[in-house]
């Protein structure tokens, strides 16, 4: 039972890593799915955060235990609409 519990959330953060990575992979200002080099994707047990170096996209966000990506900071609007590219 144990292991079936551990493959089980194995698979669970597989599947939320992807579900992260296809919403977040490309950048919603500049379209940029450049990875490294000051752009980042950092997923943790719960938390995430994607980043882009060329126009200074920033989303945060966490994973509930049903798998729901939940955004805590996103400055997309603000970008978009020619605002401060850091972080409030």
């Amino acid at each position: 039972m144990l292991a079936v519990t551990f493959l089980r959330r194995k698979f669970m953060k597989v599947a939320v890593s992807i579900k992260i990575i296809e919403k977040y992979g490309r950048c919603p200002v500049c379209g940029s799915d450049k990875i490294g080099n000051g752009s980042i994707l950092n997923i943790e047990d719960i938390s995430f955060k994607r980043t882009c170096r060329e126009c200074g996209w920033i989303v945060k966000g966490v994973v509930d235990g049903e798998g729901n990506i939940h955004e805590t900071f996103n400055n997309c609007c603000d970008l978009k609409n020619g605002g401060n590219k850091d972080e409030k």
